[in-house]
């Protein structure tokens, strides 16, 4: 430890320079670091917004379809008079059908879609079975794990 002491103490002028020059040179590698951070970042903002931009209208979809399919289940599991559930699934069978031919690039869950619309139209009929009322709640699971799976796909 000594000797470096001593070589220092010998040549300070030297090791004044090197050390600054450390120093500068340390200086510019931060700054450049954080200019090319910086262009990292505003790069990932860019395509997260770009990806968000393209994924919302899906995102909404995704939740109208949940929301008609919740509509649909009701009205089919309920006690209601069969007039009453006709009337009310008229409305609902057109967006559910409509939904589907839109989400058609996602064909599990198009079929989810129509199997619950299905079933529901089968509750609506005058003497559905009652075995169809278990098979609309297990339809109505399947639409929504498929959903789910959608939605986890745009996440990735």
């Amino acid at each position: 430890m000594e000797e470096i002491y001593k070589i220092v103490e010998n040549n300070p002028e030297i090791f004044t320079w090197v050390f600054g020059l450390a120093t500068f040179l340390w200086g510019a590698f931060l700054y450049f670091n954080k200019q090319s951070h910086n262009k990292a970042m505003a790069k990932l903002q860019h395509d997260l917004k770009i990806k968000e931009i393209a994924a919302l209208p899906l995102i909404k979809k995704l939740q109208e379809l949940e929301e008609l399919a919740g509509e649909a289940k009701e009205i089919a599991t309920s006690y209601r008079f069969t007039e009453q559930k006709k009337e009310h699934r008229s409305n609902i069978y057109g967006k559910l059908d409509m939904l589907s031919g839109q989400l058609s690039k996602y064909r599990p869950l198009m079929q989810a879609i129509r199997d619950l619309n299905q079933h529901c139209a089968i509750m609506a009929e005058d003497n559905p079975h009652e075995s169809c009322r278990e098979e609309v709640l297990e339809y109505y699971q399947a639409l929504l794990r498929e959903s789910e799976n959608v939605k986890r796909s745009i996440e990735a």
